[in-house]
């Protein structure tokens, strides 16, 4: 008489096979979404070249620019120096900003090596080992044949892969890491090798290890390669979203200004040299507004977005990581506004420095007042969306 099953176990033994189908199937759609995060973020590693190239552009007008402005030195040809030391610096701050973006979006620096206590850059895209509690048997087999790679001398494949062997030389910066993280950066299931002697070979071992836990290549269960997929995607939507947003920003703020800069070029061509330096004090005042008002359309335009599709005005939550770029590039648009209204008044109204210093302070405050910057950021994107849709509802 055969032996009867325990339901208990075959019910267990078919839940745990729909786990690991489920845990398998999201792994493989993480996978796919990691793919597809990562080609969005390669377009703009695209841009930003692009964007780098776009202000010597601007070559020929801030010559033009720079040929007029008088060379004694006084209050205005300072202040006029300052304007383009100013432009440079807010195209340079919006270039930074955004490679700054891009490398923390592709590296990271917070991974499991960091409880060795050494600081390590880590690609945002780790090695993947087969999970430990897939197969168990198809697991230690897996070790066994890179041990029985490690310990046969003359049979080394996998590893000559890996690293060439050929070079010694490239293996003294992998021993100096294990040295220096006492081989806490090899991973724990792979480090089992036995010196033999060979110095050569044992670096060799020895730097494979280092790289494969410089890779990343950590033995987790399933279910920690499930978890961990949910962190990384989480880790880079965030990381993409101020990608994005930071790239848009920089190309309509670089953009905006070369063009106005490019129109000021054009103007003082056809004007006398004693109506120049007005010319450009007026001009580079005109850029600072106009700064002002296209540093914060991206988020406008989502927002109004918000106040049309829905009935009732959602609160704008204020984001740090998202704002903080554009309230920096408005502190030097008031340094902008400040010097223009200085050189305009030292040429039209013949002021003092002090009396000119005083009167763009108090305009810069005010314009700061009436722009809403003094405000957090969402009261004033509140404000201008609640703007827009009660002029739509008075319309319609």
């Amino acid at each position: 008489m055969s032996a009867s099953k325990d339901p208990s176990k075959t019910d267990s033994l078919q839940l745990n096979d729909f786990f690991f189908q489920q845990a398998r199937a999201y792994i493989s759609r993480g996978e796919a979404r990691l793919s597809t995060m990562h080609r969005v973020a390669g377009v703009f590693v695209s841009g930003a070249g692009l964007l780098t190239i776009i202000p010597f552009m601007l070559k020929d007008a801030m010559n033009e620019i720079t040929d007029h402005i008088p060379n004694n030195y006084n209050i205005i040809s300072i202040t006029l120096y300052g304007l383009l030391l100013t432009t440079v610096i807010i195209a340079i701050f919006a270039l930074g900003s955004l490679f700054k973006n891009l490398i923390l979006f592709y590296f990271s620096s917070n991974h499991e090596s960091a409880a060795s206590g050494s600081f390590l850059p880590r690609f945002s895209l780790s090695a993947l080992a087969f999970p430990t509690d897939e197969d168990p048997n198809t697991k230690s087999d897996i070790i066994k044949n890179i041990k029985t790679e490690i310990d046969n001398i003359q049979r080394k494949e996998i590893f000559d892969f890996l690293l060439p062997k050929n070079k010694p030389k490239k293996y003294n910066n992998y021993e100096k890491i294990a040295e220096e993280t006492q081989n806490a950066i090899i991973p724990k299931t792979r480090n089992t090798y036995q010196p033999t002697g060979d110095i050569n070979t044992d670096k060799h071992v020895l730097a494979c290890l280092v790289a494969m836990g410089m890779a990343g290549l950590y033995d987790r269960t399933l279910i920690e390669e499930v978890a961990r997929m949910e962190v990384s995607l989480t880790r880079h939507a965030n990381s993409l979203r101020k990608l994005v947003l930071r790239y848009f920003k920089s190309m309509i703020l670089i953009g905006t200004r070369i063009l106005f800069i490019f129109i000021i070029g054009v103007i003082i061509k056809k004007s006398d040299d004693t109506s120049i330096p007005l010319i450009l004090f007026q001009g580079f005042f005109v850029i600072a507004l106009i700064t002002t008002l296209v540093l914060r359309l991206p988020l406008l335009w989502i927002h109004l977005e918000l106040a049309q599709t829905s009935q009732t005005f959602r609160k704008s939550l204020w984001d740090k990581d998202i704002s903080r770029f554009e309230h920096i590039v408005f502190g030097f648009v008031i340094c902008e506004i400040i010097m223009s209204i200085i050189g305009f008044l030292s040429i039209y109204y013949k002021f003092q420095f002090l009396e000119s210093l005083f009167i763009a302070i108090v305009v810069a405050i005010l314009f700061v007042i009436i722009v809403g910057y003094s405000l957090v950021p969402q009261q004033t994107i509140n404000y201008w969306a609640t703007l827009y849709k009660k002029g739509n509802e008075a319309a319609s």
